[in-house]
Formats: structure tokens, sequence, C-alpha cells
């Protein structure tokens, strides 16, 4: 029985002293600041926050990693914004960064060119020993003069919205919105969103980074800014953030947004309708607009909008009643389908689905193709092209796909200069008011 009882005391003395061992791990964030609710509408990402709901701007000081830097405000510095409802947090980024080295496909770290990083731990309460990422913290990266997202993939089916832009003057903006459901664990729903937010108070991991390479695709960083560094002032000489979740700060969700999950304004309240429009046909790389606009709510409340593809096909703003969607580059005819759900602060509405049907290049029956005559093929310069109807854009993609140029015309007769181009073999696409068609072309 003694043997027993010292058993189990130095079991309890393992669990304690192994806790205590665990929470000193935590450090006290630097840095703890308000983001507060959406009221009205979500800021519209065009990269210019002007919509009343944004807070106030927030610097990041703390440079470290500073190998390159000059000392100088107008080579490298910037603040951001936030904001947040129970769909998305909102976050703007506005860059200083005189020297633009922007990331392109064919550079190896996404990370050691112009990036805008933020990091985010849903639930500070749990936390790795050793810091590291576990299954709800994100590392998501936006690009400078790239308008592909680099960062950790989404959650839960969701995507992440976003804005990049340059201004021509040294400065460079995002703005993103990024859904809860994307950062939060496998499996959530989005009326698990409420209460997870809420597991700590409405309190949130958060950090970011700025990153400036002045010198050259594929070479390290010359200095980075931190809005929380791991340590203070002249002493932050670097920022753990993209692998220890201790040395985050932390965002302070304040306010309601408008309207509340938790508190529904009309007791009687019934689901909301969705209604995702009407199916259409399109062209590849075409960029369209679905409409969800005629979704409605008996009761008139406000509705959020959750857009989704089946096929993986990227949505912009696919919060908004009507998101746009770029059509990718096929060959062969296909159907791509996009599910739209609405939510009133209280209720889901049934999905409802709309089929974008698409021609593929190869299709030969969008317009008929012996009302044309292009010459030379193979081409080194001027492409010649005849038609018997009015031609209205000219686009050359690569063969997979990328859009090199495109010209808009209002003529039976184009003389097209090509030899700009590399040698190789090129999709030329014709739009014409009958329709269109896809030809391949060589240039030598």
């Amino acid at each position: 029985m003694k043997k027993y009882y010292y058993t189990v005391i130095a079991i309890i003395l393992s669990v304690f002293c192994f806790s205590k061992s665990l929470l000193s791990q935590h450090a006290v964030p630097i840095r703890a600041e308000n983001c507060h609710a959406v009221a009205t509408s979500a800021p519209f990402l065009d990269g210019i926050a002007d919509e009343a709901c944004w807070g106030s701007e927030s610097a990041l000081t703390e440079m470290f990693n500073a190998s390159g830097y000059d000392g100088d405000n107008s080579d490298f510095s910037g603040y951001i914004k936030f904001c947040w409802d129970y769909t998305n947090l909102y976050i703007f980024a506005d860059i200083t960064d005189d020297v633009a080295i922007n990331f392109d496909s064919g550079s190896s770290n996404t990370y050691e060119q112009d990036n805008f990083e933020v990091f985010i731990d849903i639930d500070t309460t749990i936390v790795n020993a050793d810091g590291a990422y576990i299954h709800d913290e994100s590392q998501l990266r936006y690009n400078r003069g790239y308008d592909e997202y680099t960062g950790s993939s989404a959650r839960n089916d969701a995507s992440f919205e976003y804005f990049v832009q340059v201004d021509g003057a040294g400065n460079w903006q995002v703005e993103a919105a990024i859904p809860w459901l994307a950062i939060m664990p496998d499996g959530t729903l989005q009326e698990d969103v409420h209460d997870i937010l809420m597991i700590n108070g409405g309190t949130i991991g958060f950090d970011a980074q700025f990153a400036d390479n002045d010198t050259e695709v594929g070479s390290n960083r010359d200095a980075q800014l931190a809005w929380d560094a791991d340590t203070e002032g002249a002493d932050a000489t670097e920022d753990n953030a993209w692998k220890d979740t201790r040395v985050f700060g932390v965002l302070n969700l304040v306010g309601t947004p408008n309207p509340s999950p938790s508190n529904p304004t009309n007791p009687t309240n019934t689901a909301p309708v969705a209604n995702a429009g009407n199916d259409t046909t399109v062209f590849p790389r075409d960029i369209i607009q679905l409409h969800g606009s005629s979704s409605y709510d008996n009761e008139d409340d406000y509705l959020y909008y959750i857009w989704s593809s089946l096929d993986n096909i990227q949505l912009y703003y696919e919060s908004d009643a009507n998101p746009t969607v770029k059509i990718p580059f096929i060959a062969s005819d296909d159907i791509f389908k996009f599910v739209l759900r609405v939510y009133d602060g209280q209720y889901y509405s049934d999905p409802d689905t709309v089929s974008i049907s698409v021609n593929g290049y190869n299709s030969i029956d969008l317009v008929d193709v012996s009302q044309f005559d292009i010459f030379p093929n193979p081409c080194k310069g001027i492409l010649n092209i005849n038609s018997e109807i009015a031609i209205q854009n000219i686009e050359i993609l690569s063969i997979a796909g990328k859009l090199l140029c495109s010209e808009s015309f209002d003529t039976k007769t184009v003389q097209y200069n090509v030899s700009h181009l590399a040698s190789g073999t090129y999709v030329l696409k014709i739009q014409a008011e009958e329709g269109a068609f896809c030809k391949k072309i060589i240039i030598e």
C-alpha cells in the first residue's frame, strides 16, 4: 500500500513538473493590439483600405536580419491594419520598399523575395513544448508582383482571398480576407467558428513580417521587419514565428460583427435561400462573375456568402455575393461547378450549384474556322490573319496556357507582329462576334 501511495505521488509530481515545464515555454507577448469587428459591410479587396471598418495603422518596427538595410524608412518600412467578422480576418498591409524584387515561378524560395507574411494561432491555450506548428496554426505569404498565393495550404475546402498591387512609387499593398475556416483544424464547420474564436475570450496568436530583397531574385533577404519580434527594440535580431508559435504576439477580437451568430435578432428566424445564378458557357481563360445576389432571406437579415468550387478552381472574393473566377486554359470541353451557401447569422441555407461549361481550345464548333486564313505558319515576324468576319481580339498564349499578349481589334485583316516572342510553339486565340477558336502556331 505504501509503495502504491508513493508511486501515485511520484506520478502526480511528474505531471505537475511536466506541465510547469510546458507552460514555462510560453513567452509573454511583447505586443498585443485590438482588432475591431466589422460593424456594417466587409472591405472590398482592391488594395485600398478606404472602408470605415479598418482599424488604425499598426507599424512594423522591429528590424532584424538587416545585412543590406541603409537605415532610411524610404528604403524599407510599412504598417498593417485589421478588422474581422465571423467569416474572415481582414488584413491590409502597406509596404515602402524602393527596390522591387518580385518573385517569379522560376525562383526557388518565395520567402527570400519581397513578401508579406502573416502568422496565426487560433487557440493560444494549446502550444507544443517546442512551439512547433500543430493543428490550428498557419503561415500565410503574399509576394510582391505575383498574383498567386505562396503560403501554407487552406483547410476545410476554403481558399484565401487577396489583392496585391504595386503603386509605382516604391510602395506595394496587400489586402486580404483570411477565412477562419481556412486556418482552423480540419473538419471545422462555419457554425463552429464563433465558439472556437471565443475559446480564449476572443484572443488569437498573431505575428507579421515584411521581407526586403534589394539584390536579385534567388538571393537572400537584405532586411526584415517584424510586428512582434522575439526580443524587443535593439535586441530584435530575429523573429522565429515561422517555426515557433511561442513568440507570437496577440490580437484581441473586440466588438460584435453584424450580425452576431450567438445573438440572432429574430427569434422566429427561418433559413435563407441560396441562388447561385444561371448556368452558362464560357471559353478558356475567360474571367467571369458568378451571381449569387438573387439569394434572399425572408426576414431580410444580412447575408454572408460562402462560395466553393467542386473542381478546385480559385475564386476571387468568395465571400462576396458575386465573386470572380478565372477559367483555366483547357484543351477539351469541361464543366466546372460552384456551390453557394448563405448564412443569416443563425441558419445556413441549403447549397445551390451553378454549372459553368467551358469550350476547350480544341473544340471545332466555336466558330467556322474556314472563315479565317492565317499565314505564314511557321512564322518569323509578321503573322497575317484574314477573316470573313470582324476580329475583336487576338491573344497569344504559351502552350501551357500563360497569356503572353492580347490586343483588341475591329477589322477583318490583321498583321500581327510576333517577332518579340522566342522560337517555339504557341496558341493563337481569335475572338470574333460569332465566337472564338484557337490554333497552334510555330514561331521560328
